[in-house]
């Protein structure tokens, strides 16, 4: 009689899991159509199999590494790629929203569908946030949303502490640090979230479950490491972005903290997280005083700690390296920090129970926030798009204009120097101040060569720009400029 239920709680999530891609893949169906970004340029000009040996080892991805290498032998074309991987990572993400979904509902019982379609719209967001957007705009977000589904399944089972919980939970961790270090936070996140949902009275079971999933991070970081360092010797490549001076990283986070929260790493509008955070922080301290009464200062000390955990949880990854220190895919437990705390009201209070002005109020900041959320996917994955069609037409007039030089002069252009400057950055971006996690990868320093690669078929090597090239450059008013064998042209961004 009990496999009945189960067997129809399972046809149903896997049914709201069907909707749930359905309506992701409408919001991404202009990237499905085939999108670029400049990694995926670099690749397409050094090939799968060296990136993942220059790149994606070295950095740690191994298992980036591995499906390009897989990918490579299988002469899969690049965009196919692209698009697979894509849709594969939105599966992945949308069974995330149902793992959280029903996590949630194990704690508290929903009494009405409404209830229940709330707790998915806010588990959705929570996953589909705003920081995870940028995520997708690369190739390898298959791996990235297949280590937000282990760390989520690892932080499950921790807390669960079912048979053999210890393995499995430490093995979902380390997998998921192979596939990518950047979302490691919103493990400790969860692990936190979920035990205090479920040890609210035994502070000593919380520590234990914060310093269980602490030292599966170590354990995990120390495997990747281990990984690292045999793949770059077999390969005879070298890491350059871990640092061995952790406290001067922690210095730095802690001095970027403020600007992170402000800014959101350029891809929500400024301020907008704080004021939201604002806003609920105050409906949640009705709603916990109104329940709890004379009792409420201990669940308040626990939802402001609940907060300040989720935002250091967000910079856990930056503890060893600050690259790409400002970028959204780094703060992905940032973007989940809304979810979290309105689906802890959810567990916590009787804020979404009741049919009263705070209520109300609670409802109407979800709907607004996820109306931004999902105005910011819709509107940004439009500027991706439109920024392919800038790189394409930029790329056509360099290859006029390098081919038109060499008719002139006789002199084949082999190289690209590439001069960085801080003037005039607003053309690294679309006019009409777009977003500016979108750049122009022509402008970028680690994507001229790739992008120019992939749009003229002209293979240019790098070169150091000399002093008198770039006097040339910045005399000529122009944003690139032949001289000799080199292309010389302006970078905006390193």
């Amino acid at each position: 009689m009990e496999q009945k239920p189960k067997l129809a709680q399972y046809k149903k999530d896997v049914l709201i899991c069907f909707i749930l891609i359905l309506f992701t893949c409408l919001i991404f169906f202009p990237f499905l159509q085939g999108h670029y970004m400049s990694d995926t340029y670099n690749i397409m000009e050094q090939g799968l199999e060296n990136f993942s040996i220059t790149n994606s080892f070295t950095d740690g991805r191994i298992l980036t590494g591995v499906l390009n290498l897989i990918m490579s032998k299988l002469n899969i074309p690049i965009m196919i790629y692209v698009i697979g991987s894509l849709f594969l990572a939105i599966v992945f993400s949308c069974i995330v929203v149902i793992i959280l979904k029903n996590v949630i509902l194990h704690f508290r019982e929903a009494k009405s569908q409404w209830t229940k379609l709330l707790i998915i719209i806010i588990c959705y967001f929570t996953i589909f946030n705003f920081m995870y957007l940028e995520n997708f705009y690369f190739l390898e977000c298959i791996v990235m949303a297949l280590s937000v589904l282990l760390y989520t399944v690892s932080a499950k089972i921790l807390v669960e502490r079912e048979k053999y919980y210890l393995v499995k939970s430490a093995i979902n961790v380390i997998i998921g640090m192979l596939a990518y270090q950047g979302t490691i936070g919103f493990f400790l996140a969860l692990v936190f979230f979920f035990s205090i949902l479920k040890n609210r009275n035994k502070v000593i079971y919380i520590l234990r479950d914060v310093f269980l999933s602490g030292v599966f991070v170590v354990i995990a970081g120390a495997v990747d490491l281990i990984s690292i360092k045999i793949l770059t010797n077999y390969f005879h490549t070298a890491q350059n972005r871990l640092s061995n001076d952790v406290f001067k990283n922690i210095i730095y986070i802690l001095a970027n903290i403020k600007t992170t929260l402000i800014n959101t790493c350029g891809i929500f509008p400024k301020n907008w997280l704080l004021i939201f955070l604002s806003i609920t922080v105050i409906l949640a301290v009705i709603a916990t005083i109104e329940k709890y009464k004379k009792q409420s200062a201990r669940e308040i000390s626990l939802w402001f700690l609940l907060i300040a955990f989720v935002i250091a949880s967000s910079f856990a990854s930056s503890v060893l390296s600050t690259s790409s220190f400002p970028t959204p895919r780094m703060r992905f437990s940032l973007g989940a920090l809304m979810g979290i705390l309105w689906l802890y009201l959810y567990v916590t209070t009787d804020i979404f129970h009741k049919k009263n002005i705070v209520t109300i109020l609670a409802i109407g900041l979800i709907t607004i926030y996820g109306g931004c959320n999902l105005y910011q996917y819709i509107t940004i994955i439009g500027q991706c798009k439109q920024m392919n069609e800038v790189e394409a037409q930029e790329c056509q007039r360099i290859g006029k204009h390098i081919q038109e030089y060499e008719e002139a002069t006789g002199i084949e252009v082999r190289k690209i120097a590439r001069v960085l400057t801080f003037k005039h950055k607003e053309n690294l971006y679309l006019p009409n101040h777009p977003n500016v996690t979108v750049c122009n990868a022509t402008k970028c320093w680690w994507s001229a060569k790739g992008v120019i690669y992939f749009y003229t078929n002209r293979r240019l090597e790098y070169e150091n720009a000399t002093e008198e090239g770039t006097q040339i450059l910045e005399e000529s008013g122009q944003e690139w400029e032949c001289i000799d064998d080199t292309f010389y042209i302006f970078i905006y961004q390193r």
